[in-house]
């Protein structure tokens, strides 16, 4: 690829410019410069001819430095035009090699020259892409279609088949970013140690404390599953006693009405000789008649003596239930509580 740099002083030669550009990292293929057709005097305009597009572009950019002098590059202008013929007015070849026999003309498209075309301005007609122009007008789509075609044969022919060689420039921050200094560098070190012990203490510190919660959530809940249990158990015992009592306080019942039955069947006054018949009766026989007259005195009082032992333990068993209530139970266990204490209330009450 081919670029010109203008105004450069006669004095430096060609070998020094070459020197200056393989120094910043440039592949340049020759170096030349332009002389004049009169008299073949040498000119301030240099041409230099580089290895790929790469290259090219980068010394346009950065333009020719040698010593403390800067020259300004610019990129060769390219011939994007393709070879038309002017008979068939088809691209790609000339006149000299066309094929066609005949003159087409430009205006109409006819066998014959454009001098002898006697066809208004309005009505010339294009004979590739029949639009109202003519074929060589710049607007054509064909003649714009030849233009990238052109181009996009320069770029292949230009670059060459090997990799082209990426050339960096020399003040561009991104490909060539300042380095810190010493005390930067310091400083970025001093953080990442501070902050690699402040990532430790905290890991430490929150593994102890989900250790330290875990231990206390596992003992705080092994202590109400105890309680559980024993309230659970002197529930049981509580209805297993109501349940005992009342067949006692049964059986008594019969027993009391049985002798109630008997004292009704009996006079209220014997007659002399049968008073005299008991009192000539053994003496175990007449305990045993005491004792079947006084069972309803005995029950009375032992229905009174057992009377304060229920009320502590209807008081007690209240106390557990408001416990219960308390603590975190599920609804289960209080609905089955709930149901053990209405059925001992029930029960004592119909005592």
């Amino acid at each position: 690829m081919v670029a010109f740099v203008k105004k450069v002083d006669l004095e430096i030669p060609d070998n020094r410019i070459t020197e200056a550009l393989t120094k910043v990292g440039l592949d340049v293929v020759n170096v030349t410069r332009l002389n004049r057709k009169e008299g073949n005097i040498p000119t301030s305009t240099i041409k230099i001819t580089s290895k790929d597009v790469n290259n090219r572009n980068t010394f346009i950019h950065t333009g020719l430095q040698v010593d403390s002098m800067h020259f300004n590059a610019e990129a060769a202008s390219q011939n994007k035009k393709s070879v038309q013929c002017y008979i068939c007015h088809q691209y790609n070849h000339v006149a000299k090699y066309c094929k066609t026999k005949q003159q087409i003309c430009a205006k109409c498209c006819d066998n014959h020259r454009i001098e002898q075309c006697t066809t208004a301005n309005d009505a010339i007609k294009c004979n590739n892409c029949k639009g109202k122009h003519l074929p060589t007008a710049n607007d054509c789509p064909n003649v714009l279609e030849q233009e990238k075609r052109m181009l996009n044969l320069i770029n292949q022919y230009s670059s060459t088949s090997s990799a082209a060689t990426t050339t960096l420039l020399l003040h561009d921050s991104n490909e060539f970013p300042s380095l810190p200094n010493m005390y930067q560098r310091q400083q970025g070190l001093l953080h990442n140690d501070i902050l690699d012990e402040l990532i430790n203490l905290l890991t430490s510190k929150m593994e102890k404390i989900i250790e330290e919660t875990t231990k206390r959530l596992f003992k705080s809940l092994q202590q109400k599953i105890k309680k559980i249990e024993e309230t659970i158990s002197s529930v049981e015992t509580l209805i297993n006693d109501d349940a005992t009592s009342s067949s006692s306080f049964s059986d008594n019942d019969e027993d009391v009405q049985i002798v109630n039955a008997k004292d009704k069947k009996k006079p209220k006054q014997q007659p002399p000789n049968q008073r005299n018949k008991l009192i000539n009766q053994p003496l175990h026989l007449l305990q045993q008649q005491r004792n079947q007259q006084q069972p309803l005195h005995l029950l009375k009082q032992q229905q009174n003596q057992q009377q304060p032992r229920m009320q502590h333990q209807y008081y007690h068993l209240s106390q557990q239930m408001i416990v219960l209530k308390n603590q975190h139970l599920n609804q289960r266990q209080k609905q089955e509580l709930l149901k053990e204490f209405d059925h001992s209330t029930v029960h004592s009450n119909r005592r």
